[in-house]
């Protein structure tokens, strides 16, 4: 038997009519763009019988019933296509269910439902799962667990307890780590919990390679910006790739400042040299000079300069000193440049006392800068150095600082 070609003409017409009705109906709603109503065209073909006019006229009829303006509801349609053939009455009533069952007002229930358009499908009251149970295995109160729902995943309403608690034993496997610390992750992302567990191992396979670290390691880097793994690996070498050759830094040593500042794998690498060139501007020093602080706080690679322009500006006030002289000693140790002034503030105060203590003469600014790092202490370690120079006031400013007794335990 001779198998007959594929005639493309035949594809090509039928693109072609899913096109047309996409240009068409965009027309009459301008709030859907052609490409999102084309692939509706192409997932539910039945829909192109309907008219630009009448799907204006279904959707306007769907939004009053929802008590929100036709482009606010139309962005339910994307995600949830029939939208536009469940009867008005019928959304109405999902949205009043949803609101008794998480006590929220019609309108707010309805926002979020336009927001999380697969709560539309709830049709019956056993369908938003107990609240619960599903809080209780996330170590959450079921207040806690609406919350967590309306703002970050409203899928967590219609997942059942079993598959809850299969997919947080997955987690832990798969990162190697407690059913506790597999909780804390899932409350932090909890769209982790729609992945397979074979999809997490992979993406933790790749971040290993890509920072070169075992997955020990990879987690550890990850854990507090989980949504790293929603990432595509190679976005992420791109990313951490063009970063080095935009700052001219060596990519092993970027790789090393990822593991300390996780954003550099999936910020925009123009947007961080541009941060990088506002923030040197803004504290008066060198491009190079600012580069040489953030090799050593990777924090300040995405840190805000209009931040570090305002912590410079009431860290100079605080501390009755020129903005020059607070960048000089916050040079010695860069973590300073993201401290809160007021803390920096009572960390000098008591820098002082200590200098004080065993007559230090030199200016508080030759105090700063020769004793920063003592500014990174924590403020009860400087009280207790405080005492002993207090106690012992023979003793230098650089001894009290070195002195074992005085490191925190």
């Amino acid at each position: 038997m001779t198998r007959q070609p594929f005639d493309l003409s035949d594809l090509d017409a039928k693109f072609a009519r899913q096109r047309d009705w996409a240009e068409r109906v965009h027309k009459a709603v301008p709030n859907l763009s052609v490409l999102q109503l084309s692939m509706i065209a192409r997932r539910y073909p039945n829909l192109m019988r309907i008219t630009p006019a009448d799907f204006k006229r279904r959707l306007a009829d769907r939004a009053a019933a929802i008590g929100l303006p036709p482009h606010e509801a139309a962005r339910a349609i994307p995600a949830y296509p029939h939208f536009i053939t469940v009867s008005p009455a019928d959304l109405r009533r999902r949205v009043l269910l949803l609101g008794a069952k998480l006590n929220l007002t019609f309108n707010a229930a309805a926002r979020l439902c336009v927001a999380h358009s697969q709560l539309f499908t709830l049709r019956q009251p056993h369908r938003i799962y107990a609240l619960a149970a599903n809080a209780k295995l996330l170590g959450l109160s079921p207040a806690q667990l609406q919350r967590l729902a309306i703002t970050r995943d409203a899928a967590l309403l219609r997942t059942l307890t079993s598959t809850l608690s299969t997919s947080l034993e997955e987690i832990a496997a798969v990162f190697a780590i407690s059913h506790d610390e597999a909780r804390t992750l899932v409350r932090k992302s909890p769209q982790l919990l729609h992945m397979r567990a074979t999809t997490l191992t992979k993406d933790l396979a790749a971040l290993s390679a890509l920072l070169n670290v075992d997955a020990k390691r990879a987690y550890t880097v990850a854990r507090h910006h989980p949504q790293i793994f929603y990432q595509d690996p190679r976005t992420l070498l791109h990313n951490l790739e063009t970063t080095a050759a935009l700052l001219d830094v060596p990519l092993p040593r970027m790789r090393k400042l990822a593991q300390l500042q996780t954003q550099l794998l999936f910020q925009n690498p123009h947007t961080i040299k541009q941060r990088l060139v506002e923030a040197s501007a803004n504290l008066g020093i060198p491009r190079a000079q600012y580069l040489a602080a953030a090799c050593r706080c990777p924090a300040l690679f995405t840190a805000s300069p209009a931040t570090l322009l305002g912590n410079l500006g009431a860290a100079a006030r605080n501390l009755d000193l020129y903005p020059g002289q607070v960048v000089t000693f916050m040079l010695r140790q860069p973590q300073l440049f993201m401290a809160r002034p007021a803390t920096l503030a009572a960390k000098a105060a008591l820098l002082t006392q200590i200098a004080d203590a065993v007559g230090y003469s030199s200016s508080r600014a030759a105090l700063f800068t020769k004793h920063a790092i003592a500014l990174s202490f924590s403020a009860d370690r400087l009280t207790a150095i405080l005492a002993a120079a207090n106690a012992e006031p023979h003793l230098s400013i650089g001894v009290l600082l070195k002195r074992r007794t005085a490191r925190r335990p």
